[in-house]
C-alpha cells in the first residue's frame, strides 16, 4: 500500500509585504527615535533596549545598579583581602540581584504575553 499524499496548501495569491493595522498593534519598537509612552531607553551602540511599563523600567535600572555595586564590592574586596565585609557584602547585593533581575523578568514575559 503507499504512503497517502501529503495535502497541498492552496496559493495565497498577491499577499501584501506590509503588516496591517491588525499585525502591527503587538509590534511597537520602543529603542527608536519616536517612540510614544516609553519610560526607558538604553542605547549603548550595539546593545538598544526600551520598554513602556514602569514596573519592568525600575526592576531593570534596580538591577543594573545591584550590578554596578556588585563589581564595586569586588573590586574593593581583591583591595581589603584580610576583611570579610566584602564576601558578606556580595552575598547580600547578589541576593537583592536576584530577586529584582527576577521581576525584570518576570515583568517582561507578562508583558509579552507568557505564563502568568
Amino acid at each position: 500500500m503507499p504512503p497517502p499524499t501529503p495535502p497541498t496548501l492552496p496559493s495565497l495569491g498577491d499577499v501584501s509585504t506590509l503588516p496591517d493595522a491588525a499585525t502591527q498593534k503587538g509590534l511597537n519598537d520602543f529603542t527608536g527615535s519616536g517612540a510614544e509612552n516609553r519610560v526607558l531607553h538604553i542605547n549603548v551602540g550595539f546593545f538598544k533596549y526600551g520598554t513602556d511599563d514602569k514596573a519592568h523600567a525600575g526592576a531593570m535600572v534596580l538591577s543594573i545598579v545591584l550590578l554596578v555595586m556588585i563589581a564595586l564590592t569586588g573590586i574593593a574586596g581583591l583591595i581589603a583581602a584580610d576583611s570579610k565585609w566584602p564576601g558578606e557584602l556580595l552575598e547580600k547585593l547578589g541576593t537583592a540581584f536576584t530577586f529584582v533581575a527576577g521581576v525584570a523578568i518576570g515583568q517582561g514575559l507578562r508583558k509579552d504575553g507568557g505564563d502568568n
